[in-house]
């Protein structure tokens, strides 16, 4: 686990100013719960100005930056705070109205050709 959290404490911790980061398979050896941990982080560089770029094969890795991406869009319609504090999450948990996030999906046809599905999130909300 350690090796897989590595490259973001070293990002969060650097003297100099990073602007990029690239991770692959972010939620290797990580536990479900840390996988959630992982997607705030995620979300937090994102806010703090940094450009993540990160690969997951996991399921629940995708899942728990959707939740917080649904949480994001329903938090600015109605600012329900409670509702963050009972998930144990902060509005700095969410992401910032001005960051821009682009999702992308691959899978392989049956002809096997390769089919890519994008979406912008920023333009859904």
């Amino acid at each position: 686990m350690t090796h897989e959290l590595t490259p973001f404490i070293k990002a969060l911790a650097a003297t100099w100013r990073i602007d990029w980061l690239y991770r692959d398979e972010v939620e290797n050896s990580l536990h479900p719960l840390l996988q959630g941990e992982m997607a705030r982080w995620v979300i937090r560089m994102a806010n703090a100005g940094l450009h993540v770029l990160i690969s997951s094969h996991s399921d629940t890795m995708a899942s728990r930056l959707n939740n917080l991406f649904m949480l994001t869009e329903l938090n600015r319609r109605r600012a329900d705070y409670g509702m963050l504090a009972e998930l144990g999450l902060t509005e700095a948990d969410l992401l910032h109205p001005d960051v821009e996030v682009g999702i992308y999906e691959f899978r392989s046809e049956e002809d096997g050709k390769l089919l890519r599905k994008s979406g912008d999130f920023t333009k859904m909300l």
